[in-house]
C-alpha cells in the first residue's frame, strides 16, 4: 500500500509564487506621505507663506499613502493567496502581523496622554479605548472614538474588516477572467468615485472638533470601513489581472508621472474627493506596473535591499510616527513656530526618532510575533478542511 507523506502533500511551492520587493519598496514612500501630511499639520513653520505651501502642498498626502496602503493590501494577499492555507491560520498571521504593534502603540499612546494630556480638543474619552483596543473604533461616527488615542490606528480598524472578508472575496475573484475582471474593476472604480456624491445625504453636524467641517460626510467618506474596503477589492482584481497576464503594461517611469498629476490635480478637487476618488486610478496604475515589472525582472532602486527593509518596516514606522509629532511639537511648546532650517532640522530628528522606535516594534515585538506564529504553524502537519 502507498503511504501518503501529508507534511509534504500540503507543503507550498513557494518559488511558484513571483515575489515582488519593488512592491515593499513603495511601502516605504507611501508611509513617508503620511508622515509629511501629518508634519504639514503641525504648522511648525514661523514663516507665513512657507508654512502655507507647505501645509497645501502636502495637504493631500496622508489621503494618497493611505489610499495606496489599502489597494496594495488586497493586491498582495491576492498575489500571494496559496491554496492550502486553511482560513484559522490566515486569519492569525494577519491578526499576529498587526495586534502586537497596535497594543504597544495604543500602550504608549496611553502613557503619554497620562503624562501630557490629551491632543483632541475637549480631552480623550474613556469611550475610545474598548473599541481602539477591538480595533472597531472607525465604526462609529464620532471623532473622540475613531481618531482617538493613536489616531493612525484608525486605518487597521477598516484593515481587520478587510482580512475577515478576504477568502470571501478572493473565491469569487479568483474564477474571474479576462474582460469580467476589467468590467469588474472599472465597476469598483467609478464606485469609489461617487461616494462623495452620497454624503449630500448625511447630517452637515455635528463638526468636527479640531476644524469647521462636518463629521458625518468625514467618517463616511474617508473612514467607514465599508467604504475604504472598494480599494481593498480594487487590489485583489489588479492581482488576478497581473496574474492572468491580462494586465501586460510595466513602464515605471510613465507610471510615476502619472502617479503625481493625480496628486496635482486632487489638490485642487474638493476635499471628499482627495481622500481616494481622485488618485485611485494612478495608484492601481502605478501598483501593478510595478508589479509586472518586477514579474519581468526588470530592474528598479526599489529592489535593493536597503529599500526592502525600508519598507518592512514602515508600518512600524507608520504606527509611532503621529505620537512622536504631536508629543514632540507639545513638549517644544504645543503653539510655537520655528525658523525654516530649525523646522526642517525638527521634522528630521522626528523622522529619525520615529525610525529608531519603528526598528524597536519591528525586532522586539513584530518579528519575534511572526516567527512565532511560523514556528506554530510547523507543528501542525494536518490541514484543516475550511480553506480559502
Amino acid at each position: 500500500m502507498k503511504t501518503i507523506d501529508v507534511q509534504r502533500e500540503i507543503k507550498p511551492d513557494i518559488s511558484q509564487i513571483p515575489q515582488l520587493p519593488s512592491l515593499t519598496g513603495l511601502r516605504f514612500f507611501a508611509a513617508i506621505l503620511v508622515f509629511l501630511y501629518h508634519s504639514s499639520a503641525e504648522h511648525i513653520f514661523n514663516n507665513p507663506q512657507t508654512s502655507e505651501n507647505f501645509s497645501w502642498l502636502l495637504s493631500n498626502a496622508g489621503f494618497v499613502g493611505v489610499s495606496f496602503f489599502f489597494c496594495l493590501s488586497g493586491f498582495v494577499l491576492g498575489w500571494s493567496s496559496k491554496p492550502h492555507d486553511s482560513l484559522k491560520i490566515f486569519w492569525m498571521r494577519r491578526i499576529i502581523k498587526i495586534y502586537p504593534n497596535h497594543l504597544a502603540t495604543l500602550l504608549l499612546a496611553l502613557l503619554l496622554i497620562m503624562w501630557s494630556g490629551p491632543l483632541l480638543p475637549g480631552g480623550e474619552t474613556t469611550s475610545g479605548l474598548i473599541p481602539n483596543i477591538l480595533l472597531i473604533h472607525t465604526w462609529f461616527p464620532d471623532p473622540y472614538v475613531f481618531i482617538s488615542l493613536n489616531g493612525v490606528s484608525w486605518s487597521l480598524s477598516c484593515e481587520m474588516l478587510f482580512y475577515l472578508t478576504f477568502p470571501f472575496w478572493y473565491r469569487i475573484i479568483k474564477k474571474l477572467q479576462g474582460n469580467s475582471l476589467w468590467w469588474i474593476a472599472i465597476f469598483v472604480i467609478l464606485l469609489i468615485m461617487v461616494i462623495p456624491l452620497t454624503t449630500n445625504l448625511l447630517p452637515k453636524y455635528p463638526l468636527l472638533p479640531w476644524r469647521n467641517a462636518p463629521t458625518y460626510p468625514y467618517w463616511f467618506t474617508y473612514l467607514f470601513p465599508l467604504t475604504r474596503m472598494l480599494e481593498f477589492i480594487l487590489g485583489i482584481l489588479l492581482s488576478q489581472l497581473v496574474k492572468n497576464e491580462d494586465w501586460i503594461w510595466d513602464k515605471k517611469t510613465p507610471a510615476i508621472i502619472l502617479f503625481l498629476i493625480g496628486y496635482s490635480v486632487s489638490l485642487y478637487m474638493p476635499e471628499l474627493y482627495q481622500y481616494a476618488a481622485t488618485t485611485i486610478v494612478p495608484i492601481a496604475i502605478l501598483i501593478a506596473s510595478f508589479a509586472v515589472a518586477d514579474q519581468r525582472g526588470k530592474n528598479t532602486i526599489l529592489k535593493c535591499k536597503i529599500m526592502i527593509f525600508l519598507g518592512e518596516i514602515s508600518f512600524a514606522f507608520y504606527l509611532v510616527h503621529r505620537l512622536v509629532l504631536m508629543y514632540g511639537h507639545k513638549l517644544l511648546g504645543e503653539k510655537r513656530s520655528f525658523d525654516t532650517v530649525e523646522a526642517i532640522l525638527l521634522l528630521l530628528i522626528a523622522a529619525l526618532i520615529s525610525f529608531i522606535l519603528a526598528l524597536l516594534l519591528y525586532y522586539f515585538i513584530e518579528k519575534p510575533a511572526m516567527r512565532k506564529i511560523r514556528s506554530s504553524r510547523k507543528e501542525h502537519t494536518l490541514p484543516s478542511v475550511t480553506r480559502i
